[in-house]
């Protein structure tokens, strides 16, 4: 990859993450939501290499998604919040040097809320369906 290239990517994907929070104007070059997490994963898939330009920035990137993520109602948006998050996990998987940072361990903290709580929300949701199926049965007879 040339380092122009290169330079452009690492670029617009710190440009991405640094501005998550932010509503994107119509204007924006980044109307397709996380176009720049998928061309560094992409990119960092071909190359087969570790990049130390990734930093900590991108683990807070990570908290804040998975926040997003678990604290989104619009079906729409939770898709392209987890497809983001695939990519940036993908990302984080290829950059060692993260593994031992402090916010690594609020990544797994919050990632862990999202799954137990999507767990704890599905279990409910079987529960009263047992109850409510198991209460209307025994009215009717």
């Amino acid at each position: 990859m040339k380092d122009g290239a290169k330079k452009q990517v690492f670029a617009d994907f710190f440009h991405f993450i640094e501005n998550f929070s932010e509503k994107p104007s119509e204007s924006s070059r980044y109307i397709v939501h996380g176009a720049p997490v998928h061309a560094l994963s992409a990119c960092l898939g071909i190359l087969k290499t570790s990049m130390p330009e990734i930093d900590s920035k991108t683990l807070i990137f990570a908290i804040a998604l998975v926040q997003k993520l678990r604290n989104s109602k619009d079906e729409m948006i939770r898709d392209r919040y987890t497809d983001i998050l695939s990519e940036t996990l993908s990302i984080i998987s290829r950059s060692e040097q993260l593994y031992t940072c402090q916010d690594m361990d609020i990544v797994i903290t919050e990632l862990h809320r999202l799954f137990i709580s999507k767990t704890e929300a599905l279990s409910a949701k079987d529960v009263l369906g047992e109850r409510t199926c198991a209460s209307l049965d025994h009215s009717f007879t």
